[in-house]
C-alpha cells in the first residue's frame, strides 16, 4: 500500500511539473503583457502630466499678459492725469 501510495505521488508531481512549464509559460507571457499595459498607462499619464504643464504654463502667460496691460493702462491714466 505505501509503495503505491508514493507512485500516486511521485506521478501526480510529475502531472504537475508537466503543467507547471505551460503554467510557467502563460504566466510569463501574462506578465509580459501586463508590463506592456502599465509601460502604456505611464506613458499615457505622462503625456497628460505634460499637456497639464503646457497648459499651466499657458494660462501664466495670458495672466502676465493681462496684467501688463493693466500696468500699461493705468500708466496711461496716470500720463493723463498729469496732462489735465
Amino acid at each position: 500500500l505505501k509503495n503505491r501510495a508514493g507512485k500516486r505521488a511521485r506521478k501526480s508531481s510529475g502531472e504537475k511539473k508537466g503543467k507547471g512549464k505551460r503554467a510557467e509559460e502563460e504566466e510569463e507571457e501574462e506578465e509580459e503583457e501586463e508590463e506592456e499595459e502599465e509601460e502604456e498607462e505611464e506613458e499615457e499619464e505622462e503625456e497628460e502630466e505634460e499637456e497639464e504643464e503646457e497648459e499651466e504654463e499657458e494660462e501664466e502667460e495670458e495672466e502676465e499678459e493681462e496684467e501688463e496691460e493693466e500696468e500699461q493702462g493705468e500708466e496711461e491714466e496716470e500720463e493723463e492725469e498729469e496732462e489735465d
